[in-house]
């Protein structure tokens, strides 16, 4: 069952307004998260778990570690290619230059075509 149904379920015949005014949301925020299903902040989540008297891994726990298992980790060559543009930007900043365009045809920073 995903979080919303959880959260549904949980909260089904209860009085929003009410629930709404101790966890100090507004009445459209708590209807957004629970009839929405508009994701709440850590904090938020939290506190309404907390009002229910259970915890945030047992309301999102699944739906969390099913997203977590479609990410892919970066491979070396992108994490280091990302840290190279970072580091480039960062220096760029700093000394005021504008951000260079790339080269057509050009596969990256620290790349050089052969010339014959």
């Amino acid at each position: 069952m995903t979080w919303t149904g959880k959260l549904s379920k949980l909260l089904d015949d209860r009085n929003l307004s009410l629930i709404s005014k101790r966890l100090g949301f507004s009445k459209n925020r708590l209807y957004l998260i629970v009839r929405e299903g508009q994701c709440p902040n850590a904090i938020d989540a939290v506190k309404i778990c907390r009002y229910l008297n259970t915890t945030v891994e047992a309301i999102f726990g699944d739906d969390a570690m099913a997203e977590l298992s479609r990410i892919r980790p970066a491979t070396k060559a992108e994490a280091d290619q990302a840290a190279d543009e970072a580091l480039a930007e960062a220096i760029d900043e700093k000394s005021g230059r504008k951000k260079a365009s790339p080269r057509p045809g050009a596969k990256g920073p620290g790349t050089s075509r052969k010339t014959g």
